[in-house]
């Protein structure tokens, strides 16, 4: 049974191990500080999936105001462990974020997706997203 709840910052352990299957590198110190930081963001949510005890998926959503556009919530981040892809749990956590964000007011929610990661893609469709547009991301290093 998978169980949806709210991150807490002693998850930041196992939401590391889940990142890094994505290659994204982080520790443990510092991102159990960036959860109690966005713990008190009310323009952020993050829930994670629990299956006996263990975190197998999270996802993070962002309440986002632009001056070109009406508000709208963007998904920022979604894992889902290897070994328990394919169980519903990835509609799952975006089912808790589109609740979230119906709970903002806004009209749509939005996922960017790393051009390389076509099963994603395959993912976000079935999960009712429609592809939008294709864009380059420029990094300055400070």
């Amino acid at each position: 049974m998978v169980e949806i709840r709210s991150v807490l910052a002693n998850d930041a352990e196992e939401i590391v191990n889940l990142a890094a299957q994505l290659g994204y590198e982080t520790d443990v110190k510092n991102l159990a500080a960036r959860i109690s930081k966005l713990e008190s963001e009310i323009n952020n949510c993050i829930f994670i999936a629990v299956i006996d005890k263990l975190v197998v998926g999270w996802i993070q959503g962002i309440y986002t105001i632009r001056l070109e556009t009406s508000p709208f919530v963007e998904i920022t981040g979604l894992v889902v462990d290897v070994q328990h892809r394919k169980m519903n749990i990835g509609r799952k956590l975006i089912a808790e974020v589109l609740k979230w964000a119906g709970q903002l007011h806004v009209d749509r929610v939005v996922v960017r997706s790393n051009t390389i990661r076509v099963e994603s893609h395959k993912f976000y469709e079935k999960s009712g997203f429609k592809l939008k547009k294709e864009q380059k991301v420029f990094e300055n290093k400070i």
